[in-house]
C-alpha cells in the first residue's frame, strides 16, 4: 500500500514552492547477528526484491550475497543465496549485489574480492537463476557496480584498467550484460597517488535515463559529482558537486523529479563556515566508551536538479551505513533500503556475538524506509 500523502495549503504571498521529504515508516528488514549491508531494491513482476551482503565485517572475506523477495514489502522470505564462484579460499567473497530490471528478466550483478571481479546471473520466473557469468569488456575484466537497462541495451560505468593509459571514468554498453564494449568517456580521474583530499573517480557509479533521452550519471567522488549526456551519450558535461557527499548513489525518478540517495551528511562532509566548522560536523545524541561518536554514516535523500542537489533528509545518523537500493510506486513516493549501525552503535541493541559495539566489526542491520517526496509552501527569507 502506497503512502498517504501530506495535503498541501494554498500557497501565500510571501511563500514559494520548496522540496521536502518526510519519513513515513521506517523498520528493520534484518536482525540476525551478520555483518548485514550494501543493499538494493527493485520492483519486478509485482514482487519485491532485496539484496544485501552478509558477512562478520565491513570487509570480511567470507561473505554472501543474499536476495529476499516480498509481495508486501514487509513480509520477507530469501529466494537465493549467491555464493562467490571462485568459492571460498583466499577471502573470494561474494558482495556489492544490485539488480537490473528487464520487462522480461531480472539480472543481478554480484562482485567478488581478490580477484576484484563481476559476476551476472538472471531469473525469468523468480526461483531458477542461470549460472553467474563473467562480465568483461574484450581482454579487460573491470570492476561493474551498476548496470541499467534502457531500449534493449544494458549500460554501466568502468574506470579504465588498461596498462599506463589515462585514468577515465568510462561509459560502456552490452547486448547481453557479460561482453561489454566501449561507448564513451565520462570524466577524467586522477592518477595514483593523488591526494586523498582531490577527487578521483569511481565506478560506485549510477545512470538514469531521463523521459526525453538524456543521460545522467552520478559519480561518487570525496564530493559528489553530476554528469550528462544527450544521445547517443558520447560528449558529457558536468553539472555540479555535491559537497555534503554521495557515496555509492542511487538515483530514481518520481513526479517528474529525480531523487538521489546514498551516504551523506558526515562529520567530515560539506563545506566549511567561515569559521572552519563543517555543516555536519554535529555528534551523534549518544556515546561511545565515554566519548562522543562522529556522525559517519548517514543515509542521505537529495532532490537533484542539472543546476543544483539539496539535501532533504537524512536517516539515524551512525558509524557506518547507507548503500541504499530505491524505487518509486507512485509519484511522490520512494521507498529506500539500506543498511546502519546504528542500533549497536547507540547502545538500543546489544550486539549478539560481541562483548559491546564494535566499529565495522560487530553487525548492521537491513532497513527499509518508506518516504513522501513533493513541494510544500516555504516562507520566503528576507535579506
Amino acid at each position: 500500500m502506497a503512502i498517504k500523502k501530506t495535503e498541501i495549503p494554498p500557497l501565500e504571498a510571501n511563500e514559494r514552492m520548496a522540496p521536502f521529504a518526510r519519513i513515513h515508516d521506517l523498520r528493520v528488514v534484518v536482525r540476525d547477528g551478520w555483518y548485514n549491508a550494501f543493499t538494493d531494491l527493485a520492483c519486478w513482476k509485482e514482487m519485491y526484491w532485496l539484496c544485501y551482503r552478509r558477512g562478520t565485517s565491513h570487509g570480511a572475506g567470507n561473505s554472501v550475497e543474499v536476495v529476499l523477495r516480498s509481495n508486501d514489502l514487509r513480509r520477507w522470505r530469501e529466494a537465493e543465496v549467491v555464493e562467490s564462484p571462485y568459492g571460498i579460499e583466499g577471502g573470494c567473497a561474494a558482495a556489492d549485489g544490485h539488480f537490473c530490471v528487464t520487462p522480461n528478466r531480472l539480472y543481478l550483478t554480484v562482485g567478488t574480492r581478490n580477484p576484484t571481479h563481476t559476476f551476472v546471473s538472471w531469473t525469468e520466473d523468480g526461483v531458477s537463476w542461470t549460472k553467474p557469468e563473467l562480465m568483461r569488456r574484450g581482454d579487460v575484466v573491470p570492476y561493474f557496480w551498476r548496470m541499467r537497462w534502457h531500449e534493449g541495451r544494458f549500460y554501466s560505468t568502468v574506470n579504465n584498467m588498461e596498462p599506463n593509459a589515462e585514468p577515465w571514468l568510462y561509459l560502456v554498453v552490452s547486448d547481453d550484460a557479460v561482453n561489454w564494449n566501449h561507448h564513451a568517456k565520462i570524466a577524467r580521474g586522477l592518477p595514483p597517488g593523488a591526494p586523498n583530499d582531490q577527487d578521483g573517480y569511481s565506478e560506485e557509479s549510477d545512470l538514469l535515463f531521463r523521459a526525453d533521452g538524456e543521460l545522467w550519471c552520478v559519480i561518487r567522488t570525496n564530493q559528489a559529482q553530476l554528469y550528462t549526456a544527450e544521445p547517443p551519450y558520447e560528449v558529457w558535461h558536468h553539472r555540479h558537486t555535491m559537497f555534503s557527499g554521495c557515496d555509492a548513489p542511487v538515483m530514481c525518478e518520481t513526479g517528474g523529479e529525480v531523487y538521489l540517495s546514498g551516504r551523506a551528511a558526515a562529520s567530515y562532509m560539506g563545506v566549511p563556515s567561515v569559521d572552519g566548522v563543517l555543516p555536519h560536523a554535529l555528534q551523534n545524541p549518544f556515546v561511545f566508551h565515554r566519548k562522543p561518536f562522529s556522525r559517519l554514516g548517514s543515509t542521505g535523500v537529495y532532490r537533484l536538479r542539472k543546476e543544483g542537489a539539496e539535501l532533504l533528509i537524512t536517516m539515524p545518523p551512525a558509524g557506518d551505513a547507507s548503500y541504499a537500493g530505491m524505487i518509486s510506486r507512485e509519484a511522490g513516493d520512494l521507498v529506500l533500503s539500506y543498511y546502519s549501525d546504528v542500533a549497536y552503535a547507540s547502545g538500543e541493541v546489544r550486539p549478539r556475538h560481541f562483548p559491546e559495539f564494535v566499529f565495522k566489526a560487530s553487525e548492521c542491520d537491513i532497513y527499509l524506509a518508506e518516504v513522501e517526496v513533493g513541494e510544500h509552501p516555504k516562507a520566503i527569507a528576507h535579506p
